[in-house]
């Protein structure tokens, strides 16, 4: 952050090696260095999302529903990484999921929230009959997820145009002080982070 630019890149091999990987990663002779006059702007300037036009979907199953899950961009804590997500099958949902690592290939995770579940009915004798009511209740979530990288071309517009896709498995349960509703939950696409 601290050196000046370079005025020339130099000649042989590894100037335009260096100089091609400068302008695929940027910097590079293209690019303006950007300018900051004060050391907050140079720490807010770091905080950038991903590079994506959408964020992070993926299709979530559970209860034997199909629905889908957005990640919003993550929060590196230094001890792994938090990420928002908003869930929208079998009712509504918000939670912040932990997880020790972006980049690895495998790992594990754990998510805790709230969620909202419509009032269930049933036709009994012609008469439909409420047989849950609507509820708010916290939710947990904790399993295993995997990504892989994708190769550019059509399958990685099925994920959004995204360079990693993969799958999560876990097991999804409601309630603080007791726990119940224990299910399997189950994500394919972009946003399994």
């Amino acid at each position: 952050m601290s050196l000046p630019q370079c005025e020339a890149m130099g000649t042989g091999r590894d100037s335009s090696f260096l100089h091609t990987m400068m302008v695929t990663n940027g910097p590079g002779a293209e690019v303006p260095l950007a300018q900051y006059e004060n050391h907050l702007g140079r720490k807010l300037s770091r905080v950038k999302g991903a590079p994506q036009l959408f964020p992070g979907v993926a299709f979530k199953w559970d209860q034997g529903q199909v629905g889908f899950v957005v990640n919003l961009m993550g929060i590196d804590i230094h001890e792994g990484w938090l990420v928002p997500r908003l869930k929208v099958v079998n009712g509504y949902g918000l939670s912040l999921l932990w997880t020790r690592s972006a980049a690895r290939w495998s790992d594990t995770y754990f998510a805790g929230g709230w969620e909202y579940k419509p009032a269930e009915h049933q036709v009994v004798d012609g008469v439909e009959v409420e047989t849950k009511s609507a509820r708010n209740e916290p939710v947990w979530e904790t399993g295993m997820k995997v990504r892989v990288g994708l190769p550019p071309g059509w399958i990685r517009w099925v994920f959004l145009d995204y360079r990693l896709a993969g799958v999560r498995a876990g097991i999804r349960f409601n309630g603080v002080d007791h726990l119940n509703n224990a299910r399997f939950s189950f994500e394919l696409g972009a946003g399994v982070w």
